[in-house]
C-alpha cells in the first residue's frame, strides 16, 4: 500500500525547468502585459522558482499566487484556492460542517492525524477590518470559506500554504476600499457645555444654579427656597447673597427656549435616503439593497449595517446612478 501511494506522489511532480529557460520565459510573459500586476521579468521569475518549490509547473504560478502591495514593496501570498488543491494532492479532505453569510466551519482530515474543526465568523471579519472590502460585502459566504481554508491549513497542514499568508491576511494598503470609522460618543456635558447632574462641585468654589440650566435629565426650573451645597467653611448669609447678586446680574433668557439633551437629529444615513425616496426612488434603492442581501423585503432602512451604511455614503453618487438605472427582474429597460 505505501508503495502504490509514493508511485502516486511522484506522478504529480512537476518536470524540473532550467532557470535560464524560467526567466526567458518570464520575459515573454512580462511583455504580453496581459497578468496586471505580474507587470515586471524579475516579479514573474520569483513566483515561478516559488511554484516549482512546491512541485509545481513554473507556468501556474501566475495563478497560485497574488501579488500584493506592502509597505517594503510587493509581496507574493498564496492564494487558498491553491492551498486547498495542493491539500487535497497531499491525501487531504475537507469536510464542510456549516456555511452561511454568517459562520463558516469545516472539518479538515488527512491519514496519521486527528480531524481539525476550524470556522470563521462574520464578526471575525468585521473586527479584522475586513468586511468593508466589495468582495465581502457581494460574496460573504465564500470569503468565510476562504477564510477557513488559509487560516486552518496554516495549523492543521502548514506544508500545503507553503509558510506563506493568504491574500485576505493582510488588508492591502492602497486598496480602493472604505473602511467603516469608529464612531465617536461625545458626551453630554462636552457636548452643551454644562456639568453633569449628581457631579459634586469643587470645594473651593460655591456653585450658583442658573434659571433655566440645562442637565441630562433636562430643564432644571428656579428653586429659590434650595440653596446650593456649600463648604462647610462658607457661611449661609454669603451663599445667599451670591445667589440674589447672580439673579439680578444674569436674568434667564424670556424668548428662546432652551434645548434639551433629548433632542435627536436625522443621521446621515437617514437624510441620504430621504433625498432618494423624496426624488421617488424608495422601491428602486429596496431593489438594490434587497439584490445585494443587504436589506430583508418590507424592512426599515436602517436595518442595514452601519459598516455597509458607511459604505455607501463614501460612494453616494456612484450609489445613485446604481439605483437609478435599477431595472426589475422581468422589465425591459
Amino acid at each position: 500500500m505505501s508503495g502504490e501511494i509514493e508511485v502516486r506522489r511522484d506522478a504529480q511532480i512537476a518536470p524540473r525547468i532550467g532557470f535560464d529557460e524560467m526567466k526567458n520565459m518570464a520575459e515573454v510573459m512580462a511583455k504580453s502585459k496581459i497578468l496586471g500586476n505580474w507587470d515586471t521579468p524579475d516579479k514573474i521569475l520569483t513566483v515561478m522558482l516559488i511554484s516549482q518549490a512546491e512541485d509545481c509547473n513554473p507556468m501556474q504560478a501566475i495563478f497560485r499566487y497574488d501579488p500584493i502591495p506592502g509597505k517594503t514593496g510587493v509581496m507574493a501570498r498564496k492564494k487558498p484556492i491553491a492551498m486547498l488543491a495542493d491539500f487535497q494532492k497531499r491525501g487531504g479532505k475537507l469536510k464542510w460542517i456549516t456555511t452561511t453569510p454568517q459562520e463558516a466551519k469545516g472539518e479538515f482530515t488527512m491519514q496519521g492525524h486527528e480531524p481539525f474543526v476550524f470556522g470563521y465568523t462574520w464578526q471575525e471579519a468585521v473586527r479584522a477590518g475586513l468586511a468593508n472590502k466589495d468582495n465581502w460585502a457581494k460574496n460573504p459566504s465564500d470569503m468565510l470559506r476562504w477564510q477557513v481554508v488559509g487560516r486552518g491549513l496554516r495549523v492543521f497542514d502548514p506544508a500545503s500554504t507553503g509558510l506563506m499568508y493568504t491574500p485576505y491576511d493582510i488588508p492591502e494598503e492602497n486598496e480602493d476600499t472604505v473602511s467603516a470609522p469608529a464612531p465617536t460618543v461625545t458626551p453630554p456635558q462636552e457636548l452643551f457645555g454644562v456639568r453633569k447632574a449628581g457631579r459634586p462641585p469643587k470645594k473651593d468654589k460655591v456653585e450658583i444654579p442658573v434659571v433655566g440650566e440645562v442637565v441630562d435629565d433636562g430643564v432644571v426650573p428656579p428653586s429659590p427656597s434650595t440653596p446650593p451645597t456649600a463648604s462647610p467653611a462658607t457661611p449661609t448669609t454669603k451663599v445667599e447673597e451670591a445667589i440674589k447678586d447672580a439673579t439680578i446680574s444674569n436674568p434667564a433668557p424670556k424668548t428662546e427656549p432652551v434645548k434639551t439633551a433629548s433632542v435627536k437629529e436625522l443621521t446621515d444615513w437617514q437624510k441620504y435616503i430621504k433625498t432618494l425616496v423624496d426624488a421617488k426612488l424608495e422601491d428602486k434603492v429596496r431593489g438594490v439593497l434587497c439584490g445585494l442581501k443587504w436589506l430583508t423585503p418590507g424592512a426599515s432602512f436602517d436595518t442595514v449595517t452601519v459598516a455597509r451604511q458607511e459604505n455607501i455614503l463614501k460612494q453616494a453618487d456612484k450609489f445613485r446612478k446604481k439605483v437609478e438605472n435599477y431595472q426589475p427582474f422581468g422589465v425591459e429597460a
